[in-house]
């Protein structure tokens, strides 16, 4: 296998690191070079021309925020669909937001695994479908002219869901069900919350719509790159399958672990802080989402952010006297 279009520039001053990962990734069928300092790596840039840069966060010449402004301020150097992933030992919320900010499309946490960059390589790969803000004069328009034929099933859907937030059943029966109605309604394979816990690589299922029992069952974010984008943009991220990229598809022959179904994955928060997601996952037959699929997956995510706030406990003076 030869993937001519996934050439990966890796910049690390350990050398060893950098080339174990390139052999790994040789070995998958991508294309690698390696650079141990910020300006090799931009000469590599210009004659390599890698579809992706993995660049560590402490360069002996320059730190990975002087590399990224580098690229922003020399646009002329950067090939066509270039993403430069930023990895570091720093977990450091700032640091993630202020690596978006300059251009990056990930950040992930030192010492650094072949096994776990590469399903992060392949997620930046896939198409993510962007969702506009619906206008007001859109929604006007569409239900005058009856164009919205699913109107009257989403607000009935959006009926249930809010008796049942509103039921006195206890949290976690509650965001079952939540899940539960959001599988139901989109025909998905899996529906789940999950925690994000403040170390950033710690994730929690807290409820999953094929089962009740499942509460609080530790994850590895770092085997979900879906998750941890959402994380580290909070925004929401859809992906359609795979199938319809033929270099991608071709990957997918080769990868049997690594999930490929399209996905929407919507953050959650709580007290107005990010708390986790909610993500809903097709089967691989499963080729695109409608957009009131979409929409009402944004809904949903919205809905459990309120009853995770509903749910707090008051402060003793603040309940009712029996």
């Amino acid at each position: 296998m030869s993937l001519p279009d996934y050439k990966v520039l890796i910049i690390d001053k350990d050398g060893q690191n950098s080339r174990r990962i390139a052999d790994f990734l040789k070995e998958k069928g991508f294309d690698t070079e390696t650079a141990n300092t910020g300006e090799m790596g931009i000469e590599k840039i210009k004659i390599f021309k890698p579809k992706y840069v993995v660049v560590d966060l402490v360069l002996p010449d320059m730190n990975g925020f002087d590399f990224l402004d580098f690229l922003l301020a020399n646009r002329q150097i950067v090939p066509q669909g270039m993403k430069t992933l930023v990895m570091s030992s720093h977990n450091n919320a700032e640091n993630v937001k202020k690596a978006i900010r300059k251009g990056a499309c990930d950040y992930i946490i030192k010492p650094i695994k072949a096994e776990t960059l590469l399903p992060r390589i392949i997620f930046h790969a896939q198409t993510k479908r962007s969702i506009e803000p619906l206008k007001e004069e859109s929604r006007s328009d569409s239900a005058a002219t009856g164009i919205m034929d699913s109107t009257s099933m989403y607000l009935h859907l959006f009926n249930l869901v809010l008796k049942e937030a509103n039921t006195r059943k206890s949290e976690h029966e509650v965001l079952f069900n939540m899940t539960r109605m959001l599988a139901i309604t989109l025909k998905a394979v899996r529906c789940s919350l999950i925690q994000c816990d403040e170390d950033r690589v710690t994730g929690y299922v807290r409820a999953s719509h094929d089962d009740l029992n499942v509460n609080n069952i530790k994850i590895d974010l770092e085997k979900y790159p879906e998750v941890v984008d959402v994380m580290n943009r909070e925004q929401p991220v859809i992906i359609e399958n795979l199938d319809s990229d033929p270099a991608l598809a071709e990957i997918k022959k080769n990868f049997q672990n690594i999930k490929f179904n399209s996905m929407i994955i919507c953050p959650v928060y709580k007290l107005g802080y990010f708390y986790g997601v909610v993500s809903a996952r097709m089967n691989d037959k499963s080729k695109a989402f409608s957009e009131d699929q979409i929409r009402f997956t944004m809904i949903m995510s919205q809905i459990i952010s309120l009853i995770l706030n509903s749910h707090i406990p008051l402060p003793i003076e603040l309940k009712r006297p029996a």
